[in-house]
């Protein structure tokens, strides 16, 4: 082909186009020109046209992407070559890009081989450059069908297409790059109108309220969360001042805005008291930043939040905490595993154990030896099943002591209901089972003691009589006559029964005592000796005295009854020999003092007898007060020593206090009141009592029990006395008013059915003011007291007692009262 076809440069114009041609580019131009944008249908569309157009049998169309034409449309026989990288970077490929012209497919077998296919492609075709002002963007490339060419027209409509679709690409890319600009500007205002919204969607639907204020604190805008924080709508809201601020919160308040004034930007905490539309106030927590400045808010941003339950929360934690923590009692928290996270002061007190000491260890190392309660297994079951559980077990203190709790175990939950570990409350009730031991002992010693009361005073009257009787048969008998000392047993049995009496009274704290007030050490110096002879040589007697002893008051006769007691308990306990020590000392207990309730904090002396016998263990302790209690052989005790000591030390207003363990001794600790009044000293009684033979005198007797009356007015009789008999008070009422005979004394018993001693000696002294009296009784004198027959300056026996006794009794009442006369 001449190179004026290749070049372009043929005198050919449109103008001499076959009209065919002419016509098909006219029509190629309108379809890209309505064809729209789409690059890829745009190429498609010129490679099936330069077909059409040329009759060529085949074309492509490819873009130039670096040193390769990429081939992005086919038409003709060439379909299969869609996609295909083809170098350019060399041969006639290279020179129509850079010459910028047509040139003819001229194959260099260097550039290509056969086994690539590329010959059937190029051979005989014509490569057009698509040409933009600045860049050769690819190459139309058609190949003539076989046998002929295209001729000038031929390439003219080539050059045509090329042209063509160079002008659609570059307006097609300005198109897209249009649309891309508008579509990007769309998207970034689609993000910010999107970010508005999500901001607002979150200020409006945060639970905390978001109140934005001017400078003159007035609402110019509020979340709706206001409305359930504050009570006022975000309506009512703008353009009003924030709630009112609780007056003891309105210095902070001001010092934080003006802190918030100051410091733009900078979010300022605080925390203050503001009024809810109903009156209630609120614990509000705020946080303030100043963004008066900020172009898109202009204002002070006040984010609220309603910590009033909360605070409440809180206070009420830090109160149970506060409880927890001054409590007296234990209170130890476990974990899941049973091991202490937590353990209060009360459990450091009870324990000894600080804190620091258990955390992580088990609580059942404080279980005593011996004790039944496992602990650990208790914890257990409380963090896995739920359980409570609540006894009783004895722990050990870390100085060693035992100490008795009272222990309640429960689960702890979160909020969820989820068991997180146990709790355990323990109390100290050693003190508390003592003080109810001592009262259920207390309680079983008084109701013994009634018993006894009750008991003593029949026998009293019984004995009364035997001794009477056999007194008065004595008296009919010659001295040698052999009856005599069978009625000597008889009189001596009753005086062992009497003191059998006696020490009931005695254990039941119901006899009548002297009290005096005596030095304890004079007592046991008075029964020194005697004690020495009851317990033998084999005991060693150590008196260890205070020379400065304090003085108490009580009754000595009692009190050497309770010393010889005590020594004999002590010598049966120490049968291979031993040592029995008796102290003497003062002491003081203040409130919280291991003594009796009924006994006040104050001064006491203390009287001790301690042995190194064979001790005792808890069972006999226990028991060890109750009347007729023994651990001796039958036939060796009667089981009343030990009471009756303590009956006479609590009723002389003391208490006592026992200490022993098997094979360790005994002690025994006698509390009595210090005194500080000392009796006036009293004239000097002789032991020993004249012989009285009676008298004239005319006497009522009173006595409801025949077999005491009967033997009474006979023995006084014989004396000489003329006696009125009655059987009660009413009786004896009617012999006085009745009887001629002056009645020089009243011999009444006190508790009599009807008319008692005392009302019969009012109404006898109503008559006789002058009248002596003597009151007799064989019940207790808790009895006789309470009759009143201990408050009329009248005389008293207590029953069993000899006739020669009572005989002496009335003459001294007697001449007693002829001596006041005188």
């Amino acid at each position: 082909m001449a190179a004026d076809e290749l070049t372009g440069e043929s005198n050919d114009s449109a103008d001499e186009l076959p009209g065919h041609i002419a016509a098909a580019l006219l029509r190629v131009q309108r379809e890209i020109a309505t064809a729209g944008s789409n690059t890829l249908a745009l190429t498609q569309k010129i490679a099936d046209r330069a077909v059409e157009i040329t009759s060529a049998d085949r074309s492509l169309v490819g873009f130039i992407d670096s040193d390769d034409l990429v081939i992005t449309a086919a038409g003709g026989a060439a379909g299969l070559k869609v996609g295909l990288r083809i170098p350019a970077a060399t041969g006639f490929l290279a020179d129509c890009v850079r010459k910028r012209v047509p040139v003819p497919c001229e194959l260099d077998n260097s550039q290509f081989t056969t086994a690539e296919g590329y010959s059937d492609i190029f051979l005989d075709a014509y490569a057009v450059p698509l040409i933009s002002a600045s860049e050769v963007l690819g190459i139309l490339i058609a190949r003539p069908k076989t046998g002929s060419t295209f001729g000038h027209s031929g390439l003219y409509a080539l050059q045509m297409l090329a042209g063509m679709l160079t002008s659609a690409m570059i307006g097609a890319r300005m198109v897209q790059e249009n649309e891309s600009l508008v579509l990007a500007r769309t998207r970034a205002l689609e993000q910010v109108q999107l970010r508005e919204l999500r901001h607002r969607a979150l200020i409006e639907n945060v639970a905390d309220p978001i109140v934005i204020v001017d400078q003159a604190m007035k609402a110019i805008y509020s979340s709706p969360a206001t409305a359930r924080v504050t009570g006022y709508s975000p309506g009512e809201m703008k353009g009003r001042e924030l709630s009112a601020v609780h007056p003891d919160d309105i210095p902070g308040a001001q010092e934080t805005m003006r802190s918030v004034l100051a410091s733009p930007g900078i979010p300022i905490r605080s925390q203050l008291r503001i009024r809810h539309r109903d009156g209630r106030w609120l614990d509000i927590e705020t946080v303030t930043t100043n963004l008066l400045d900020h172009q898109a808010v202009h204002g002070i941003v006040v984010n609220l939040r309603d910590v009033s339950e909360q605070k409440r929360t809180h206070e009420a934690v830090a109160r149970l905490a506060a409880i927890v923590e001054s409590s007296h009692d234990a209170v130890i928290a476990t974990d899941l595993s049973g091991k202490i996270v937590s353990w209060n002061p009360g459990a450091e007190r009870i324990y000894g154990h600080s804190e620091s000491e258990v955390l992580g260890m088990r609580p059942g190392f404080l279980t005593a030896p011996g004790d039944s309660i496992d602990m650990d297994a208790i914890v257990r079951e409380t963090t896995t099943a739920g359980i409570t559980a609540s006894f009783e077990s004895m722990r050990v203190h870390k100085d060693g002591h035992r100490v008795l709790v009272s222990v309640g175990v429960s689960p702890i939950k979160d909020k969820s209901g989820r068991l997180i570990g146990a709790a355990g409350i323990s109390r100290d009730v050693t003190e508390h089972r003592r003080l109810e031991d001592e009262f259920r002992q207390a309680q079983k010693m008084e109701a013994i003691g009634r018993l006894a009361g009750g008991i003593a005073h029949d026998f009293n009257n019984i004995l009364t009589a035997i001794s009477a009787n056999a007194e008065l048969a004595m008296e009919d008998l010659a001295t040698d006559h052999p009856v005599r000392e069978d009625l000597a047993e008889i009189r001596r049995a009753g005086a062992r029964a009497a003191a059998l009496t006696r020490q009931l009274l005695a254990f039941s704290r119901k006899q009548v005592l002297k009290p005096q007030t005596i030095n304890l050490n004079t007592i046991v110096h008075s029964v020194e000796e005697m004690l020495r002879r009851v317990i033998g040589e084999d005991v060693e007697l150590r008196p260890v005295l205070l020379p400065t002893l304090s003085l108490v008051r009580a009754d000595p006769t009692q009190l050497e009854q309770v010393l010889m007691n005590l020594a004999v308990n002590a010598r049966d306990a120490m049968p291979r020999g031993g040592r029995l020590t008796i102290a003497t000392s003062d002491t003081e207990f203040a409130n919280d003092s291991m003594r009796p309730d009924d006994m006040n904090a104050g001064h006491y002396v203390v009287l001790e007898v301690t042995d190194t016998g064979i001790g005792m263990d808890a069972k006999t302790r226990a028991r060890i007060f109750e009347p007729f209690f023994t651990t001796k052989e039958p036939g060796k005790g009667t089981g009343l020593g030990l009471s009756t000591v303590y009956g006479i030390v609590r009723q002389s207003g003391g208490f006592i206090t026992l200490d022993s363990e098997p094979d360790e001794g005994t002690s025994f600790k006698l509390f009595f009141p210090r005194v500080e009044e000392i009796d006036r000293p009293q004239g000097m009684v002789s032991g020993e009592h004249p012989r009285i033979e009676g008298g004239s005198e005319t006497l009522l007797l009173v006595e409801d029990e025949a077999i005491v009356r009967t033997p009474l007015k006979r023995a006084l009789e014989r004396l000489g006395y003329t006696v009125l008999a009655a059987s009660n008070g009413v009786e004896a009422l009617a012999i006085a008013r009745t009887t001629e005979q002056k009645i020089d004394m009243l011999v009444s018993d006190v508790v009599m059915p009807g008319m008692g001693g005392r009302e019969l000696a009012d109404n006898m002294r109503a008559m006789n003011p002058s009248l002596p009296v003597l009151f007799m009784s064989g019940h207790s004198d808790e009895a006789v007291a309470s009759h009143g027959a201990l408050a009329t300056g009248a005389g008293f026996m207590a029953k069993p007692f000899a006739i020669q006794t009572m005989v002496r009794r009335i003459r001294e009442v007697l001449d007693a009262v002829e001596s006041e006369a005188v």
